[in-house]
């Protein structure tokens, strides 16, 4: 592979790493920007024929797509219990203000002896 691209392909690494640091902590996000990174990393490498580094890089990079796969499940599955929270809260509100709608209140009775 020629000199330039394998250049550009580490710069690009760097740069994809340098983004993926700027996400927050523990985000689906910057899983998967540092297993892009550690991908054209492997790819860069291989480009040079050291094939021992490519695969140490492509094994960070499979790393990173577990963590990614583990995070983004966890993720969805948290929004999907806060969900049926959500609809549970609701369905209890209007229980409860139908009750209250349909508790037997005091009707309105002419005074005793008449009105004056």
């Amino acid at each position: 592979m020629n000199d330039v691209i394998v250049s550009l392909l580490v710069t690009a690494n760097l740069l994809l790493t340098a983004v993926g640091m700027r996400r927050p902590r523990d985000t689906p996000a910057r899983y998967a920007w540092w297993a892009l990174a550690d991908a054209l990393g492997g790819v860069a490498m291989l480009g040079v024929h050291i094939t021992w580094e490519a695969a140490a890089i492509f094994a960070f990079a499979a790393f990173w797509l577990w963590k990614w796969w583990k995070s983004y499940r966890r993720k969805r599955k948290k929004a999907l219990r806060e969900l049926g929270y959500k609809a549970r809260a609701r369905v209890a509100d209007l229980v409860s203000k139908q009750r209250e709608a349909w508790k037997p209140r005091p009707v309105l009775r002419p005074a005793p002896g008449g009105a004056r």
